[in-house]
């Protein structure tokens, strides 16, 4: 069982630099790429232009989870 606050995610078609810029247009701040860590890309599988980072902390309210959420649901479809 993996427990944490930490979500690495992508969206299908799109690079993860574009979904970091369009969820910061939004200010939600998440950060895309590689994150030093090719080797444990590969491993994971991740696409060609890495994935997304979003990190969640005492700071964060359910709220903004929520937003965050929503946000990614709209650049899927």
């Amino acid at each position: 069982e993996h427990e944490g606050g930490v979500v690495l995610f992508s969206v299908a078609g799109i690079d993860s630099e574009a979904v970091g810029q369009a969820l910061d247009r939004e200010d939600i701040c998440v950060r895309p790429g590689f994150h030093c860590a090719a080797l444990a890309h590969a491993t994971l599988g991740t696409p060609a232009g890495g994935a997304v980072r979003a990190s969640v902390g005492y700071t964060n309210s359910e709220r903004d989870i929520r937003r965050t959420l929503e946000a990614v649901r709209r650049l899927c479809r």
